[in-house]
């Protein structure tokens, strides 16, 4: 099995909210690379602003959509978010089925089925031990 993308919850939404292009997305990934490699770990905000990738409205926006988002983690995690963090679908696959549910609506998990970026069972299986997890929490 191939190794999963590294998952950056602020590229993410730099992306899906259409403040970064793929392009200009991948250039930052590379020079994040490069920066960890030289032991230095700089913010995807901070580096996008640094590049003019983005401007500080764009900035207070992402961080806004990000510190909502690691709030609901704690309590309820989207399920997109939850395949990622198991290694289950990469951060491209699932800004794909993003992009489809935004034009098209229905259920994310179909949509990722229907792609072919998740097989079935393996969903089916990932939501009933959810499902019990959180049964287990509620009681």
């Amino acid at each position: 099995m191939a190794r999963p993308e590294r998952f950056d919850l602020m590229l993410l939404i730099l992306v899906r909210e259409r403040f970064l292009d793929r392009a200009r997305a991948l250039a930052l990934t590379a020079e994040k690379v490069a920066l960890r490699k030289q032991g230095r770990i700089v913010p995807t905000c901070e580096l996008a602003l640094a590049f003019r990738y983005i401007d500080p409205d764009q900035a207070e926006a992402a961080a806004r959509l990000y510190a909502r988002i690691a709030y609901l983690r704690g309590r309820h995690r989207p399920l997109g978010l939850r395949l990622l963090e198991a290694g289950l679908i990469t951060p491209t696959q699932l800004l794909q089925a993003l992009d489809i549910q935004r034009l098209a609506g229905g259920r994310l998990g179909r949509i990722l089925v229907q792609l072919g970026h998740l097989p079935a069972a393996q969903l089916e299986m990932f939501l009933s031990l959810q499902l019990a997890e959180s049964r287990v929490e509620a009681a």
